[in-house]
């Protein structure tokens, strides 16, 4: 399968420019990732791949397909999501699955006025139980945005397997637009769905 660490060739093979690229990778389809490899550097060149808009952590927006400069601060790398895609994240840092949990869980959705509809999935069991999937333990909870200029529904839905236990969970969903963010956290029962919507017209 697809490596969750990719390259920059993988986004677009026949770009030529790109083959010999390795001071950045993709982290999945929605993460660019770009370490600074020298002390004291002040900005790195990076390349944004075409076809998406990418938005910085500050909500900073960058055409894709060209090389940008970017300021670096001290305490942190260039990161970039890609517009209209849905990353799940923790409330807090783990050192290991044994303090995870289920309540703690933040869906980001990086808004794009240009992404009409956008889906994602996010897989999840105990972290315990050997060859979970195979076994039914587990539940997969599938996110799909739909925008029409001023509204943006998210539905979220679980699929469980057959021998799956979880029962309810808490879900935030976050979503980033024009350099700031519209939150609402959502209750979801295994097997089930819900809607939530957003105004973000001006």
């Amino acid at each position: 399968g697809t490596p969750l660490m990719r390259p920059m060739f993988f986004e677009e093979p026949s770009n030529l420019r790109i083959q010999n690229v390795s001071d950045q990778y993709l982290w999945g389809n929605a993460i660019l990732v770009a370490p600074v490899m020298e002390a004291g550097v002040k900005e790195r060149e990076i390349y944004f791949p075409q076809g998406s808009n990418w938005y910085s952590l500050q909500g900073q927006k960058v055409r894709g397909g060209s090389n940008y400069k970017v300021a670096v601060e001290e305490n942190s790398i260039p990161v970039y999501f890609r517009g209209g895609s849905f990353v799940p994240m923790l409330k807090e840092s783990i050192q290991s699955t044994e303090e995870y949990s289920k309540s703690g869980i933040v869906i980001r959705y990086t808004h794009d006025e240009t992404v009409k509809s956008a889906t994602g999935v996010f897989y999840d069991d105990d972290g315990q139980t050997p060859d979970a999937y195979a076994k039914g333990e587990y539940e997969l909870i599938r996110f799909e945005s739909k925008w029409n200029g001023r509204t943006l529904k998210i539905t979220v839905k679980s699929e469980k397997g057959k021998k799956y236990k979880g029962r309810e969970r808490t879900l935030d969903i976050v979503v980033t637009h024009d350099n700031h963010d519209e939150k609402a956290t959502i209750k979801l029962k295994a097997g089930s769905r819900s809607e939530i919507k957003f105004n973000l017209g001006k």
